[in-house]
């Protein structure tokens, strides 16, 4: 039997270039920030993934990257939790998200 294809709703931003792209889109980007060996970052995936479903429009996007392997992103490395940002265009930082509370941060997208 042959081994299932992951399918990606959103992006995985994977450098500093595109994590900069990402964030200079027009309205708001949330970005999954994880590491490749946290659970709970594992399991809020499925949470992310309906949210971005449900909500996702022109000006609202979704994207995950490794706190790893992109610069800006080193104040969230070696947390064993799940952190969600919120960016306005220009690269403004709305609010920090820390945890798998999937009702939180659905709460959040959709009062920003």
């Amino acid at each position: 039997m042959p081994a299932k294809r992951e399918v990606k709703l959103q992006p995985e931003l994977k450098g500093n270039d595109e994590y900069r792209s990402f964030l200079s889109q027009q309205g708001l980007s949330v970005l999954d920030v994880y590491s490749r060996w946290c659970g709970p970052c594992k399991s809020v995936v499925p949470t992310f993934t309906n949210l971005r479903n449900e909500l996702g429009d022109a000006d609202l996007r979704f994207a995950v990257a490794e706190a790893d392997s992109i610069e800006a992103l080193t104040a969230y490395r070696g947390r064993s939790e799940p952190t969600f940002l919120l960016v306005a265009t220009g690269e403004v930082l709305v609010k920090v998200i820390r945890g798998a509370n999937g009702p939180l941060l659905a709460k959040t997208v959709v009062a920003e």
